[in-house]
């Protein structure tokens, strides 16, 4: 695809290669589709933000935007968590809730600490105190995967890019559930707005329309279940109480 700087009269040949970027998804995603203009709109306008000093653009390394696809395999998820939007204290990236450790280990979102206290509560009854692991890497190796409403970002504005992403996250979750059976799509706030897409004679849907980051906002508790309904899935489907690897932390 061609693009062009503001400003400038030289033309860049942008060329994207997706079976990188989405790992062992990319055969999820039709050709037709990746070479679509809604796509080629999309990589130039992170392409060129990237470029822009000023656009304040997250993930800070723009090789961390597609990240949750290349932390979990395609044949090994069990569980789709899609939230509301990325977090921008301390590099939030597509990782759902998850933070990239390049501050600090210890520092991690409002977001995050609330979703670590439900897990805690839903499925150890308020204990014990779980090792954070920001990246929500591991999780993702136990079959997890976390996705935003949006994979970017800026510094000032989590929701400023939702539009932008919209129909690749509408795409890879009808995509998803086309050709798969006994997964959970789980849905979090302003993200259950995609869960008509799943249709539940197949896979499970859980919604917890409770927005944690509203919560977060309002400096509320973010009280829910939905951790004990995945549990409650996971054993019904696979005869396994998942928190017995701790996959979501």
């Amino acid at each position: 695809m061609l693009v062009r700087k503001k400003g400038q009269d030289k033309v860049i040949d942008l060329k994207i290669n997706y079976s990188y970027l989405l790992s062992t998804w990319h055969g999820l995603f039709d050709q037709v589709f990746l070479e679509s203009e809604y796509m080629e709109q999309l990589m130039s306008f992170l392409y060129l933000s990237y470029e822009d000093p000023m656009s304040g653009i997250m993930p800070n390394n723009k090789a961390d935007i597609f990240l949750p696809f290349q932390t979990v395999d395609y044949d090994d998820c069990n569980v789709i968590f899609i939230t509301e939007f990325p977090t921008t204290f301390n590099r939030g990236s597509g990782l759902g809730l998850g933070n990239k450790p390049s501050l600090s280990p210890y520092q991690v979102t409002p977001e995050f600490v609330q979703f670590r206290k439900m897990i805690e509560e839903n499925l150890y009854k308020g204990g014990p105190s779980l090792e954070l692991d920001v990246s929500l890497k591991e999780s993702a190796e136990n079959g997890v995967l976390y996705l935003n409403t949006a994979l970017t970002c800026t510094t000032k504005n989590n929701k400023a890019h939702v539009n932008h992403w919209d129909k690749f996250i509408s795409y890879f979750i009808t995509a998803f559930d086309g050709v798969i059976a006994n997964k959970a799509f789980v849905f979090i706030g302003e993200a259950s707005k995609f869960a008509h897409l799943v249709d539940q004679q197949y896979n499970t849907v859980i919604i917890e329309e409770s927005s944690i980051d509203l919560c977060c906002k309002n400096r509320e508790y973010w009280n829910t279940n939905v951790f004990k309904e995945v549990n409650e899935f996971l054993i019904d489907n696979y005869g396994l109480p998942y928190h017995e690897k701790a996959p979501f932390i």
